[in-house]
């Protein structure tokens, strides 16, 4: 078991942790009304705050992609509801919580961490990846160029490619045979995709480019 994270929220947030354009906007879409009219009325979530933490442009058919789960006002509820369940100081006091219980278990845990780190960042900027580095056993950095928030949309076989070479040197040093333990990963994938593997060794890159999309790693 491991873990691989990016642009996640690792301990409490405060927010002067944020960019100064975040830190604004975020307490106005906490609040009632404007988080009603900001995000359920005028869907600035997916028109305006989407596209600012990627550094490439969408195109426009994953803009679509994006909002076709949100066509109507009322469809964009749990987006409105999402910013006032995030903690920033210490409220909501449950889910603040809850950050401080496993914030104190990543500090202590032994299990293998991969740390992908892109800058300049929006929830993990330069002194949170610091403290990340400091704070954390166990963890392996890998410096990862340019990104903001949305990262997998800037540099999707980046990440998989440095998940995969960890994933490769964690195998490597468990006892059992790192193949054997590959191959059962590959299994585990295609079963969970609900696809019957009838040859494990299968290379798992070239058999899936014949499924969806969804199926690859």
């Amino acid at each position: 078991r491991g873990i691989a994270f990016m642009e996640a929220t690792v301990r409490p947030l405060d927010l002067s942790d944020l960019p100064l354009d975040t830190r604004i906007i975020f307490p106005v879409i906490r609040t009632f009304p404007f988080g009603y009219l900001l995000i359920q009325a005028g869907n600035i979530f997916l028109n305006k705050l989407l596209p600012d933490m990627i550094i490439r442009k969408l195109a426009k058919e994953e803009v679509a992609a994006y909002k076709a789960p949100f066509p109507t006002i009322k469809s964009r509820k749990p987006v409105a509801k999402f910013p006032s369940e995030v903690p920033f100081s210490g409220k909501p006091a449950a889910n603040h919580q809850t950050m401080v219980g496993y914030s104190e278990w990543l500090k202590v845990t032994q299990m293998p961490k991969l740390f992908l780190n892109f800058s300049p960042g929006v929830l993990i900027n330069k002194g949170m990846a610091e403290w990340i580095e400091k704070s954390l056993p166990n963890l392996t950095t890998v410096d990862c160029g340019a990104g903001k928030h949305f990262v997998q949309e800037d540099a999707p076989d980046l990440i998989g490619q440095k998940i995969v070479a960890w994933m490769s040197t964690q195998l490597s040093s468990q006892s059992e045979p790192s193949s054997r333990r590959i191959d059962m990963y590959k299994t585990r994938l295609w079963e969970a995709h609900g696809l019957h593997v009838a040859c494990p060794d299968l290379d798992l890159v070239s058999a899936t480019e014949s499924q969806p999309s969804h199926a690859i790693l």
